[in-house]
């Protein structure tokens, strides 16, 4: 119901959420005591600014003397929101009590390294082609000023620069 009026009512936007049965008698009793609600309802419906709509069948209500919209959702369409909700909650409490999958481990330490800045830009680097059992690769060789930081005895970073020919390190790794 709640993506049918957000789809189709470009000033409402409709935020879900989903609840395990186990969690929602405590996500409920927090709603409420937050916003002052007496009465619970499953589903809960409420505005951002606090204002309890009801359930479902009062949503459908409100959707029809506010935004002046007739819900007209078949069997099928709720059906396949149903099981996309069911889907979401299962995986979400499985990783509740399991936690990330392998890959999904690697995907989250990956996302952190694309924030770091982990290279520099070389700007007189050059490819050269080689052949490794007839198959072409690049090369990249450079002569680079590398500004290396070494601490003196008394704790204090110095810059040193060395330039040196350098096969491509991550070649090397």
């Amino acid at each position: 119901m709640g993506e049918y009026v957000s789809d189709n009512s470009p000033d409402v936007c409709v935020k879900y959420v989903i609840k395990d049965a186990s969690e929602w008698g405590e996500f409920v009793d927090s709603v409420c005591r937050s916003y002052g609600f007496e009465k619970k309802t499953c589903p809960i419906v409420y505005t951002v600014e606090g204002t309890l709509i009801g359930d479902g069948r009062a949503f459908v209500d409100h959707c029809r003397e506010v935004y002046n919209k007739t819900l007209t959702i078949t069997k099928e369409s709720q059906k396949n929101r149903t099981k996309i909700n069911v889907e979401e909650n299962e995986e979400r409490m499985r990783k509740k009590k399991e936690g990330d999958t392998l890959g999904e481990k690697i995907e989250n330490y990956l996302e952190k390294l694309k924030k770091k800045e982990v290279s520099q830009l070389i700007e007189d680097s050059f490819y050269e082609r080689v052949y490794e059992n007839g198959i072409p690769f690049y090369l990249r060789k450079t002569d680079m000023l590398r500004d290396m930081k070494i601490m003196k005895s008394d704790d204090v970073p110095v810059n040193v620069n060395k330039t040196m020919q350098v096969i491509d390190e991550m070649l090397l790794r």
